[in-house]
């Protein structure tokens, strides 16, 4: 059996660099930044076939291939202490291992890797009050594995401090012959702070490895510094550095400056309170270890290398060789087409190659030894029920149809999609729980209300969540079903309840007429057979538009405009320009001498030899949900060309548009800058001489129009609006 591995939230390949020399073989790679990809590709070139470029939540459980190990390094963003401390449940970014762990449940047991390596910063291990990490292992568990928690210190390999954890994941039925103990105590790869994670975790499944001691590095900060490189900061700039520093710092700096040798640190730039006040302080270290490489999205991400010493002070920031060297790949192949930049990013965003070796050398390669000769045994749950007797799946059918009558949005003559998410939820608390909790099927026969309790809070199901609903969807393989409104989703809703309550009893009727030694079987296909019922009502939906925002009787137009314009879809610039071209088709409906042209919203100007996205007699108008400095540019030179010019940004960005002034400081006299909710909602008010009801109704026209430019110029449903009840 090959040494094969899937690597997700893959980077610039930093733990494919420590792997791949060691006969590992990678199968699949994923990760959605082009940059990362294109690095990649500079130095694992056979490789770029294997490596997918596409969001996570894209993920389909058929793209996922059976493997020995399986690797994720997945976003601190939520966790880190630099973040916001959202967590994995509630933030944007972390939240993303979900789509891996619905992955994962969507296959057979006997498809999943045997070995899972899951790394991430060391606040996991507070995260949530501890939740995060808990979070993780308990899906693990269900997933049929046991684990292994350690926290290791990159310094114990390269110059750079950077602690990081791992959850080291066995599958059951795995050999572990001579490399699991049966207890642990403390260690460097399992201080204080790791032992009492798994105290406090004591339920769960544990098999912990042979403590292995960590290695002290000899390698110095001083030994890795790239002498070629003597682009320093002009004066101007060091200086400015200089000024940023504590008093201990400068005098440090100044003592070492007379000196007949050169002496090294490095140095961050951190918010401090200094002389009383919370300004920018340049914060030095200098015990030959590296601070933390960051992902390095602003000037204060980036380290920067200090060198004093013969009468000088030299500045400059680290350069990709040392990052190289810092995260333990110094042969990593640095090529002249990336920028510093982006390999200051992917270095930061990565895991230490140095560290990956350890793993390997001392659990990873020995475990594939203990186990290259035995193949997977196929579960016998897995094929077990996988269709249930017809007249109990045709039973289903009928009950859920009565259902999705009982919960019927009368303006689509669907099931309202709140209390669909809703049983999805109740569907996946099913399937990801085992016999002795509460929502394992024989649990769940005694429920028959919606009270406060184990299965339902004060205003909604358990566990229904945003970060629930995508992870329901993920396991499904239907991520493109994720809510993009960014709205409640049924969660708090009553009659959501209800619905869950009413999905639970379906379920019930199924279980308790089940041979006692197929209840869960039976209880596992029912939840099939619903969850593929839900899915079919839901794409239905999504063919009626895949956007829906509440509408409020009482809030302006603009404020629902607004609601539409922050959606998390995917393609906000189509989402902006055909509401502006549906506006316009409105404002001119009766005005043969204007037309509106249209195009698809990915069409460059210049295809078209059109100024702007909309061209109107001498007028030219730009819509943009980001504006950056090209766009104000670009709009200033139409301005200048003597055309009427209107740049039409989001009312949260107009902030932005104090950048003007350093393009022009008589900008604002030359272009129009609206927002598009003042845009779009002043001229419906105007069109329907300020009277409310006409109001509505042009704004439910207004729905209608963009609907069919998103049908004949993008062909993406997911970008149509559901058209609320507006009550006329």
């Amino acid at each position: 059996m090959q040494k094969t591995y899937f690597d997700i939230f893959t980077g610039i390949g930093l733990v494919d660099y420590a792997l791949v020399p060691n006969d590992w073989h990678l199968s699949f790679a994923l990760d959605y930044e082009q940059k990362k990809f294109q690095i990649f590709e500079s130095h694992f070139n056979g490789l770029s076939d294997r490596y997918s470029v596409k969001d996570i939540f894209e993920l389909k459980a058929s793209e996922l291939p059976s493997t020995f190990l399986g690797h994720a390094s997945f976003p601190c963003t939520d966790i880190s202490a630099a973040g916001r401390r959202k967590g994995i449940q509630n933030g944007k970014e972390s939240s993303a291992i979900d789509s891996l762990l619905g992955a994962l449940y969507a296959k057979n047991e006997e498809e999943r890797p045997s070995v899972m390596l899951t790394e991430n910063v060391k606040g996991l291990l507070k995260s949530n009050n501890g939740l995060d990490v808990r979070y993780l292992l308990q899906h693990f568990n269900k997933l049929g594995y046991s684990n292994d928690l350690l926290l290791i210190d990159a310094k114990h390999f390269v110059p750079q401090s950077r602690e990081r954890v791992f959850i080291i994941s066995l599958k059951k039925g795995i050999n572990t012959k001579n490399i699991i103990q049966d207890e642990v105590f403390e260690t460097w790869s399992r201080p204080k702070s790791v032992i009492d994670v798994i105290k406090k975790n004591s339920d769960l499944s544990w098999s912990f490895l042979t403590d292995r001691p960590l290695p002290l590095s000899n390698i110095t900060l001083e030994s890795i510094i790239d002498k070629t490189d003597k682009i320093f900061w002009d004066q101007e700039r060091t200086n400015y550095l200089f000024s940023q520093m504590s008093t201990k710092h400068q005098e440090w700096i100044k003592s070492r400056k007379k000196k007949e040798q050169y002496f090294y640190g490095t140095a961050f730039r951190r918010m401090r309170i200094r002389d009383g006040i919370k300004q920018s302080t340049a914060e030095i270290r200098v015990d030959q270890l590296a601070g933390c490489l960051r992902t390095a999205k602003g000037g204060s991400a980036k380290q920067i290398l200090i060198r004093v010493g013969r009468g000088e002070f030299n500045v400059r920031l680290i350069n990709a060789k040392e990052a190289a060297h810092l995260m333990g790949a110094p042969k990593f192949n640095i090529s002249p087409k990336h920028s510093l930049n982006d390999y200051l990013f992917g270095f930061g965003d990565g895991v230490c190659s140095s560290v990956i070796s350890w793993l390997d050398s001392n659990y990873l390669t020995p475990l594939h030894e203990a186990n290259k000769n035995i193949k997977n045994k196929s579960t016998i749950t897995s094929n077990l029920m996988q269709e249930l007797p017809k007249n109990i799946e045709d039973n289903i059918s009928k009950l859920f149809e009565d259902w999705s009558e009982s919960h019927m949005d009368t303006h689509s003559g669907l099931p309202i999609r709140g209390r669909l998410y809703g049983a999805l939820v109740v569907l996946h608390n099913f399937l990801s729980s085992s016999e002795n909790e509460p929502w394992g099927f024989e649990n769940t026969l005694a429920v028959d209300s919606t009270d406060k309790g184990e299965h339902f809070g004060d205003r909604s199901i358990k566990n229904h969540t945003s970060h629930k609903i995508n992870l329901a969807l993920s396991t499904l393989g239907r991520a493109d079903l994720i809510p993009k409104s960014g709205g409640e989703a049924g969660r708090t809703s009553t009659g959501t309840k209800r619905a869950g309550l009413d999905m639970i009893k379906i379920v019930n009727s199924v279980v308790y007429n089940a041979p006692n030694s197929l209840l869960r079987e039976y209880g596992l296909a029912s939840v099939r057979v619903l969850n593929n019922l839900v899915l079919n009502k839901l794409d239905e939906h999504e063919a009626l538009g895949g956007i829906e925002v509440n509408y409020s009787s009482n809030e302006t137009i603009g404020s629902f405009i607004s609601k539409i314009i922050n959606t998390s879809s995917s393609n906000s610039g189509a989402i902006l320009q055909h509401l502006v071209g549906a506006k316009l088709e409105l404002r001119y409906r009766n005005n043969s001498n204007v037309i509106v042209s249209h195009n698809k919203a990915s069409t460059a100007d210049f295809q078209t030899k059109r100024r702007g996205d909309f061209d109107l007699g001498n007028s030219v108008i730009h819509v943009t949900k980001s504006p950056n400095l090209d766009h104000f540019t670009k709009a200033l030179e139409n301005a200048k060309s003597g055309r009427t010019t209107y740049l039409l940004i989001p009312s949260d960005r107009m902030g932005i548009s104090d950048l003007t002034k350093d393009l022009d400081p008589s900008y604002r006299s030359k272009v129009n800058i609206y927002s598009i909710e003042q845009f779009i909602s002043q001229n419906l008010d105007e069109l329907s001489e300020f009277k409310r009801e006409i109001s509505i109704n042009n704004l439910e026209i207004l729905l209608k129009k963009y609907n069919e430019l998103i049908d004949i110029y993008e062909n993406d449903s997911s970008l149509k609006i559901v058209i609320p009840d507006f009550g006329n």
